[in-house]
């Protein structure tokens, strides 16, 4: 990771959250600041929705949602069911 966050061979994109000051950003070597609408997400947020059995699908690209719904991640266990976990789909 460290060697990846170094290397200047790669391109970093950065996407601000609410209440970053942009002009720390700006100074990201080989970084651009992606410009799309800013939306208080976190994995946090996604990890707790996803235990409290709230749909979060609409928050992450179709892939990655599919693959914590197949692995069963973050969802409690004292769901008693593969059919009541699937709710969240």
């Amino acid at each position: 990771y460290t060697t990846l966050f170094r290397s200047k061979s790669y391109q970093r994109y950065v996407y601000p959250r609410p209440g970053t000051n942009p002009e720390l950003l700006e100074n990201i070597e080989n970084g651009q600041i992606v410009n799309a609408p800013l939306m208080d997400i976190s994995s946090t947020f996604v990890r707790e929705s996803i235990a409290k059995k709230k749909d979060v699908r609409y928050f992450l690209p179709e892939k990655v949602w599919k693959y914590i719904s197949d692995m069963h991640f973050y969802q409690s266990k004292n769901s008693s069911s593969k059919t009541e976990n699937r709710d969240l789909v």
